[in-house]
C-alpha cells in the first residue's frame, strides 16, 4: 500500500517538475501584523516559477498527515475553519515583497499522495478582511478571550483553531 501511495507523490511531483515549477523555500519562517496582532508560522515549501520579468509566481505547499476537509467553495462564515494556508499566503506576500502566490496546495499525506490545489476562489481581500473581523472580535474586551496555556480551557472558544 505504501509503494503504491509513494508512485502518486513521484507522479506528482514529476508533473510539477515538468511544468517548471521549483522548491525555493522549506520551513520557510512567515510573519506580519494585523490590527495589531502578530502572526507566525513556518510553510512547508514553496515552489516557484521563474519569470524573466515581474513578480515571481509562487505555490504555497502544505503537508497534511490529518484528515482534511475541503469543501468545493470557500465560504467565509463562522464555520470556516480552515485558516492556515490562507494565513500563510498573506504572511508570505508580507515577508517576501514582490511575489506572485497563485495557488495554495497541499499533499495528503494520509490517503492519496497527490498534490491537491485548494482555496482557488478566495482572494486576498476577502480574507485579510475576514481575519480583520476576527481580531478585531478577538481585541474586544467584552468577548473575554484570553489566551491561555491550558487548551482545555479553550474547549468551547470559536477561535481555538486559529490560537492552537
Amino acid at each position: 500500500d505504501l509503494i503504491e501511495k509513494l508512485k502518486e507523490f513521484v507522479s506528482s511531483e514529476k508533473e510539477v517538475f515538468e511544468a517548471g515549477w521549483r522548491p525555493r523555500h522549506l520551513e520557510f519562517a512567515v510573519s506580519m501584523r494585523l490590527k495589531g496582532m502578530r502572526f507566525r508560522g513556518k510553510i512547508d515549501r514553496v515552489d516557484v516559477m521563474p519569470v524573466e520579468s515581474g513578480p515571481l509566481r509562487a505555490v504555497i505547499i502544505d503537508y497534511k498527515v490529518s484528515d482534511i476537509n475541503v469543501r468545493e467553495r470557500t465560504v467565509l462564515n463562522e464555520e470556516f475553519k480552515d485558516f492556515q494556508l490562507p494565513l500563510y499566503r498573506l504572511m508570505l506576500k508580507e515577508t517576501l515583497r514582490g511575489i506572485d502566490v497563485e495557488a495554495l496546495a497541499y499533499y495528503d499525506l494520509k490517503r492519496s499522495f497527490r498534490l491537491k490545489r485548494v482555496f482557488e476562489d478566495l482572494t486576498d481581500t476577502e480574507f485579510a478582511g475576514h481575519i480583520e473581523e476576527i481580531v478585531t472580535e478577538l481585541k474586544d474586551r467584552d468577548k473575554g478571550c484570553e489566551r491561555t496555556d491550558k487548551e482545555k480551557n479553550c474547549k468551547y472558544c470559536p477561535y481555538i483553531d486559529i490560537c492552537w
